[in-house]
């Protein structure tokens, strides 16, 4: 063999996978398509916990091309013109190993790779890789433009479209209808400009720390109040990250010609919004652009993870989570990646690579605390999938709230009367939005 591994992507999990995995005494090739490492991967975004110290060891964020680590947290929603956030500040943030980082995928993963390289991995970029070489029903190894390298297994980190895994059947194909509009969301984002001193002033963060904020987008008029969106905005060293989400069975091709709902809009709107536009403001886009984003929760995970040769890690094994409070995904990517090295370490040492030797990388998975997660929050997606929650329960709240503070000279409503006239104004039935409020358990 010429390796004890190959594994395909160089995002998060598969420079997890491999830095683990070497640091133990395996042989292993990483393989990226990306010319450099990292240009597929969209920029922006926060590593949320410290999965990488098990890596790295303590103190790794003084090295890493981190931006800054996040100390406040916004959640919120949009209402069309106003909006309403619970923003969040914890001291111990502010400490190491600190909470979350937000990140530029373009630096940081080119780092993760470069450090799986000084671990002993073989890193080599822009390789697309054409088949896999089968004997016996097993993984053997890779061929990439006529060369053949073998390996006693392939580890697919692919990202959450995972072509070569798909093609091999080690994952399923997406159904457009089923799966696809079901479980995926459109991601759009873009990289703003700001100088570090007005980041800092306009967030109220010293120098060095960050801002993050996560949002329901409600903020639409009809027809586009259709839309089921999310939204978020973290604060970079000279940059903001800032994008929306939108749940694809919103805008399906026929939305889009018969009610005219189209992403651009959707995102123009957006930034307008007042609340964002002032967060914004004087900013220059320096990069865009748009990916598929996997949103089903535990239901996106495969049946199975490994195979005779073979493990799925990162988003190509559906590890993405999110509740609409918080979105985690590279922490689980990283998790999964050192979990899978774990399971090659004891599959040699018993020299069973079968799906069988594997079948110990289920079960880490399982046990592992990003998993007990997925499956604690298993009925959230019926909650995010709410059209009242985009659409009406944004002006609800804000137009309630806004009945009671406001001082016009008349007599205040108490809280369950402002609310409960905002719920007629929007057309929404008590019973039904109690019913709504119940499944708010799920959170």
């Amino acid at each position: 063999m010429d390796y004890d591994v190959i594994v395909i992507g160089a995002g998060v999990a598969g420079s997890a996978t491999a830095i683990h995995a070497a640091n133990k005494g395996l042989d292993v090739l990483l393989l990226d398509r990306g010319d450099p490492i990292g240009s597929k991967n969209l920029s922006g975004g926060v590593l949320w916990g410290n999965d990488l110290g098990t890596l790295l060891g303590d103190n790794w964020w003084e090295e890493a091309p981190v931006e800054r680590y996040i100390v406040n947290k916004g959640i919120g929603l949009l209402a069309p013109e106003d909006s309403m956030f619970v923003n969040l500040n914890f001291p111990s943030w502010k400490k190491p190993p600190y909470n979350g980082f937000s990140v530029l995928r373009a630096h940081f993963d080119p780092w993760l790779a470069e450090k799986a390289k000084e671990a002993g991995a073989d890193v080599f970029n822009s390789v697309n890789v054409d088949e896999l070489i089968i004997k016996d029903g097993k993984v053997c190894g890779i061929r990439q433009s006529g060369d053949e390298f073998t390996s006693n297994v392939v580890v697919f980190a692919e990202g959450a479209n995972p072509q070569l895994a798909i093609k091999y059947g080690f994952r399923n194909e997406l159904d457009p209808k089923k799966d696809v509009q079901k479980h995926f969301m459109l991601g759009i984002k873009e990289i703003i400009s700001l100088p570090q001193e007005t980041i800092e002033q306009r967030f109220n963060v010293g120098a060095g720390e960050g801002m993050a904020y996560e949002m329901l987008a409600g903020c639409y008029r009809p027809p586009n109040d259709q839309a089921r969106v999310g939204a978020f905005l973290y604060t970079n060293k000279e940059s903001l990250s800032i994008g929306i989400v939108v749940q694809l069975e919103t805008i399906t091709r026929k939305s889009q010609s018969e009610l005219g709902i189209h992403t651009y809009t959707l995102w123009e709107q957006f930034k307008k919004h007042p609340f964002i536009s002032k967060l914004i403001e004087d900013g220059e886009t320096v990069e865009y652009g748009a990916k598929m984003v996997p949103h089903g929760g535990i239901h996106m995970i495969p049946k199975k993870l490994f195979f005779n040769g073979a493990l799925l890690v990162g988003d190509a094994a559906g590890f993405v989570f999110s509740n609409g409070l918080t979105i985690n995904g590279m922490n689980y990517g990283i998790c999964s990646g050192i979990l899978a090295a774990d399971a090659l370490i004891e599959a040699k040492s018993k020299n069973d690579f079968t799906s069988r030797g594997l079948s110990i990388y289920g079960k880490k998975i399982k046990s592992s605390y990003f998993y007990k997660t997925m499956k604690k929050f298993k009925k959230v997606d019926k909650y995010l999938t709410n059209p009242r929650l985009f659409n009406r329960y944004a002006e609800v709240l804000t137009g309630g709230l806004k009945d009671m503070l406001t001082e016009n000279q008349e007599v205040k409503q108490k809280a369950i009367s402002a609310m409960i006239n905002n719920l007629k104004k929007q057309k929404v039935n008590r019973f039904r939005a109690a019913l709504d409020a119940l499944s708010l358990r799920h959170l």
